[in-house]
């Protein structure tokens, strides 16, 4: 009777006896260190590289001799610096209205004496007209800034009737208007270089008129009664005449000098009257 118990029991125990055994092997597969340790190797490289790399310190290169002396700034030449030529300096009158930069008529006369003169210069219709009815009187009339150097003074004028007349440009005027170098034209053709010195009349009682040089035009050089150019070029040596712009080109040599710094233009009469005479422009230039 007690045979089948004992063997169920027997049974019983060897399975648990064989769970017991084989049980124990997957609780010793836990999770091992090696993970944690591998972390450690990685960490340790990145914590060195993340530090900036220390900079080493410059070395320091001891200047050459040319460094440490300056070189010196050359002094400057006058062929250094900028040259230019300046424009000349250019005056034109048309004579379009009464201006201050002409004087009041200075008159030079001969057969005046004891009356009162009847000659004149007005402005009217854009011209300056000289009326002259007095023998042997010169009417001047100078451009009142001063002016240096070499000059030149050019006019447009023309005669109207009578031709006997005497046209002036005159130049190296002093302050007192005592002295001058000056060209006359006349319409019948004929001119003169003259020095003015109005000493040699008071102090002398000379004619103040001295001449330099004289000459006659061409009939195409000049024209008696249709409008002319003439300009009068004074140099320190040479006075210069043109008339119609390269018509005609006289040079005067001069012995000595003037000093003065005025020009101006005039008109004359001789012993036939009345004179008129129209200066349309003048043009002066400092060369």
């Amino acid at each position: 009777m007690k045979r089948p118990f004992f063997v169920p029991m027997l049974v019983l125990a060897f399975v648990s006896l064989a769970c017991s055994i084989f049980g124990a092997g997957p609780t010793a597969v836990a999770p091992t260190k090696a993970p944690t340790k591998a972390v450690v190797v990685e960490v340790a490289p990145a914590t060195a590289t993340s530090a900036p790399p220390t900079a080493a310190p410059p070395t320091e290169v001891p200047p050459t001799a040319t460094e440490a002396i300056p070189t010196a700034t050359p002094e400057p030449t006058a062929t250094q610096a900028p040259t230019y030529t300046p424009a000349p300096t250019v005056f034109e009158e048309t004579f379009d209205r009464r201006n201050d930069n002409w004087s009041e008529d200075v008159v030079v006369t001969t057969q005046t004496f004891g009356r009162d003169l009847v000659s004149q210069s007005i402005v009217q219709n854009g011209t300056l007209r000289f009326k002259i009815g007095d023998k042997e009187t010169y009417i001047y009339k100078f451009f009142e800034p001063a002016l240096s150097g070499d000059v030149s003074i050019e006019a447009e004028y023309q005669s109207l009737g009578n031709i006997y007349n005497g046209i002036s440009l005159v130049c190296k005027v002093n302050e007192q208007r005592t002295s001058w170098f000056e060209v006359r034209v006349s319409s019948t053709s004929d001119f003169s270089f003259l020095r003015y010195d109005r000493s040699l009349k008071e102090k002398e009682n000379k004619n103040p008129y001295v001449q330099l040089g004289k000459g006659k035009f061409k009939i195409d050089e000049l024209y008696p009664t249709k409008p002319n150019t003439i300009k009068l070029t004074c140099l320190d040596d040479e006075l210069i005449l043109e008339t119609n712009r390269g018509a005609r080109v006289v040079s005067q040599p001069l012995d000595d000098s003037l000093d003065g710094n005025y020009v101006g233009i005039g008109a004359m009469s001789y012993e036939v009257l009345p004179i008129t005479i129209d200066f349309d422009r003048v043009t002066i230039r400092e060369e």
